[in-house]
């Protein structure tokens, strides 16, 4: 629900769009860039969408498998907004132990 309202106040008070993502669906986002025969996009094509828009929310953190790659695409993702100045929401979860 906090996701949806921070989504309707990117548009409503600052015109920006918003894109809502789970944390694990947007790394399955990435690992399908692996596959050259079959993806429908490249590692740089998310990163451009992740890019243009105004807010990036991303829900579960904390649910997906905490592996060296997930966290360096994750923060390869945040670093890129960061320094573009660029906002984003983020979700987190406690991971169950």
């Amino acid at each position: 629900m906090l996701a949806c309202a921070a989504i309707y106040a990117a548009w409503e008070r600052h015109g920006q769009h918003a894109r809502f993502f789970p944390v694990v669906d947007l790394l399955s986002r990435y690992r399908a860039t692996f596959d050259e025969e079959n993806r429908s996009e490249t590692p740089e094509q998310v990163d451009a969408q992740l890019r243009r828009v105004g807010l990036l929310v991303l829900d579960d953190w904390g649910k997906h498998a905490a592996t060296a790659w997930a966290d360096e695409r994750l923060f390869a993702a945040f670093d890129m907004r960061y320094r573009e100045g660029l906002p984003w929401f983020e979700r987190v979860l406690e991971r169950d132990p």
